[in-house]
This record gives C-alpha cells, sequence and structure tokens, in this order.
C-alpha cells in the first residue's frame, strides 16, 4: 500500500510533537484524505530524512502528529542534470516541473528569452518559483523522492549562458544530425530548451558560442514539455539510475 507522504522543511527529530500548518496540507489531509486521529502518514525533507508520523489532533487550521523513528533514505540521482527552461505556457511549464523532478533532475532554471514578453512574465515569475518548488515538492511526494531539486532565479537566456557550467552541455535543436544517443558519459549534463516555437537564431548563436553542442530527437517535432523530458529520460537511462 502507498504511503501517505507530506514534506517537512524542518529537522525531523524522533518521537518529536509537530505541526503541519500548511493550508494545502491541512486542507489535503482534513477535507480530501479525512484522516482521523490514530492515522498514520509519512514526512520527508530535504535532508533524506524520512519518518512515520501518528496524527494526534487535526484542529481547524493545524495537524499536530508524532514523529517516530527517522531514518535515512537516498533518492538522489547518481546523474546530475541542471536544465535551463525558457519559460513555456503556465500547463506545460508545471507539467515539465513535475515530470522532470520524477525523472531526478537537480536544478531548474526558468529562463527569459527572446520572445518573452519579460514585461508581462516579469512582475509574475517571483511568485511562479515558489509555486513551480510546490509542484516539485508535490512530485517528489508522489515519486518517493526525498531530495527536492533547486528551482533557481529566473534569469535572462544570455545570463544563464554566461554562467559556468561543469560537465557537458547540450542544446536541443531539431537540425543538426547529432542524436543525444551520440554522446560519451559525463558526471553532469546542462541542458537548455526553448519555449513554444523553439530558440531564436541568435541564442542558438550564442549557446554555441558558450560551448554547448546542438542534439536532436529524431524526425518528429516534439512539444516543448515532451523534448525536455525525452532527454533527460535517455540521460537518465544510459548514465544515470533509470533501469
Amino acid at each position: 500500500m502507498r504511503k501517505l507522504r507530506f514534506y517537512y522543511p524542518e529537522k525531523l527529530i524522533t518521537f518529536q510533537e509537530l505541526a503541519l500548518d500548511q493550508k494545502s496540507q491541512h486542507h489535503h489531509i482534513k477535507h480530501v484524505l479525512r484522516l482521523k486521529v490514530g492515522n498514520t502518514i509519512e514526512l520527508f525533507n530535504h535532508h533524506d530524512n524520512v519518518a512515520e508520523a501518528t496524527i494526534t489532533n487535526v484542529g481547524r487550521n493545524t495537524v499536530h502528529v508524532q514523529v517516530g523513528t527517522v531514518t535515512q533514505q537516498l533518492t538522489k540521482s547518481s546523474l546530475s542534470t541542471h536544465i535551463g527552461q525558457v519559460v513555456a505556457k503556465s500547463t506545460a511549464m508545471d507539467f515539465f516541473i513535475q515530470k522532470a523532478t520524477e525523472l531526478g533532475v537537480s536544478k531548474i532554471t526558468p529562463l527569459i528569452g527572446d520572445h518573452t514578453n519579460i514585461r508581462k512574465a516579469g512582475n509574475k515569475l517571483e511568485d511562479k518559483k515558489q509555486h513551480w518548488e510546490n509542484v516539485a515538492i508535490s512530485a517528489c511526494a508522489q515519486a518517493y523522492r526525498n531530495d527536492i531539486p533547486t528551482i533557481a532565479d529566473a534569469v535572462t537566456v544570455d545570463e544563464w549562458l554566461a554562467m559556468e557550467h561543469t560537465g557537458a552541455k547540450l542544446l536541443l535543436n531539431p537540425d543538426p544530425n547529432d542524436s543525444v544517443t551520440s554522446f560519451s558519459q559525463h558526471d553532469s549534463y546542462n541542458l537548455l530548451f526553448g519555449p513554444e516555437g523553439g530558440l531564436t537564431k541568435r541564442e542558438i548563436e550564442l549557446a554555441d558560442h558558450h560551448g554547448f553542442s546542438s542534439v536532436n530527437l529524431g524526425p518528429r517535432v516534439l512539444r516543448v514539455e515532451t523534448a525536455s523530458l525525452a532527454v533527460l529520460s535517455i540521460l537518465q537511462y544510459q548514465f544515470g539510475d533509470l533501469k
């Protein structure tokens, strides 16, 4: 039977009593799952700590639990992957972050590209970051992943390319002949993906200038969220822990 998992951002200590006061968690426990006193859930945090916890009180705004034995469960992928994703439409971006988290991505940096409406997006990106972090945390709970991928502050494509990136650097581009499967193994991969409609010619040339190698995924043109997840899946299968 699958465990009901919830994220707790602080340190977990055996036999401590603590309160789950996030509105979404309280609502899910009380009104969606309808859990009662005596029911058990599983707590996890970003330190790879996991513990079974017993509900001791379901209040109006808070759920109190008593933590059982805390153990450490390492679920972090052996392959380090950093994805720079030009911000896509909200549903596509949420789907991408959710599935990339399930596939073990290490870090995601939202990017502002040449075709991004900066005036429209700029005011929303700070709020979006918190939303995207919550999407990643929810995906970790579902995927039994105990480390949380980093959602970085949004930067421009130019700024991201100018940063120091260790390991292989790949750019998805439908034109080149090189396949993503043709690359040798590295400890880490930096992946650049464009929005709907792809990267501009200027962005592709700039990426090439910064040492990014263009690769493709075959004859079919994939949606933005499909393409990035396909590349991540291939790399995890070839060099990571997707077996």
